[in-house]
């Protein structure tokens, strides 16, 4: 949760940062003169531009997926065969409760940061382009 509250924002304004300067080197491509210079400049910018939003978006998806896990692992882990220690029996009962609640890393609280996101982001910013141009 703590990490959730503090890299919110700045997921929030990746995700609005990677929609506005695809829309605009759309654009740029739209509008500006060919040559192949220019095209291969605005190709490696648009590639670099996916591949941090793709970073951001799909590190984001990885914890999710991985906290989804952890409460199996921990009632899989023979916690029940502890008798004689039962402070960790009841850390891993506590444990158990707390990994109920679902991690997910999220951009305006609305987006959940994961892999088939990422592509609908993508998308959106193609979409805009579109109906714009």
């Amino acid at each position: 949760r703590n990490v959730q509250k503090s890299m919110s924002p700045l997921y929030s304004v990746q995700v609005t940062e990677s929609v506005a300067l695809l829309v605009m080197c759309l654009v740029k491509m739209v509008v500006a003169e060919r040559n192949f210079t220019y095209l291969v400049a605005n190709f490696a910018f648009i590639s670099c531009l996916i591949v941090l939003t793709g970073s951001y978006m799909m590190a984001a998806g990885d914890i999710t997926h991985e906290a989804s896990l952890v409460g199996t692992s921990i009632f899989h882990s023979g916690w029940e065969h502890c008798h004689c220690r039962s402070d960790l029996r009841a850390l891993a009962v506590v444990s158990l409760q707390m990994s109920q609640v679902p991690v997910y890393m999220t951009a305006f609280g609305v987006i959940t940061l994961s892999y088939s996101n990422f592509i609908s982001v993508i998308r959106s910013s193609y979409s805009f382009f579109a109906v714009m141009y």
